[in-house]
């Protein structure tokens, strides 16, 4: 099951790099920034699928344990949804950290300023 969240991951990681690229290119932003604005959601996109292979037996207890406390049977298909989950809201967070970080950085509120 990890394989195939990896493998998701792998798939899904150019795509957004790709839409922040192309939204770094739109708002004319300059190409190194683009490069690194794209790099860095695409990695962020790859880490967050792979995280729950990597901590896959803390997360499934905290999941089951306390999220979702009781004694109800869970599924494979249940454990598959959480995994994606995780790599969706990482990809996704830092897809808003993009958002954020290249409208500040663009109005001239960012570092140093």
């Amino acid at each position: 099951m990890a394989a195939v969240v990896s493998l998701l991951g792998i798939v899904l990681a150019p795509v957004a790099a790709g839409v922040v690229y192309a939204d770094a290119s739109r708002r004319e932003l300059s190409p190194p920034i683009r490069r690194l604005w794209a790099g860095s959601v695409g990695f962020a996109t790859v880490v967050g699928f792979f995280l729950p292979a990597l901590f896959e037996g803390a997360l499934h207890e905290f999941y089951f344990g306390v999220v979702k406390s009781g004694p109800v049977v869970h599924t494979p298909y249940e454990l598959l949804v959480l995994d994606v989950s995780v790599g969706l809201a990482a990809g996704l967070l830092a897809i808003a950290l993009y958002l954020f970080g290249s409208r500040t950085v663009a109005d001239g509120r960012g570092v140093g300023a």
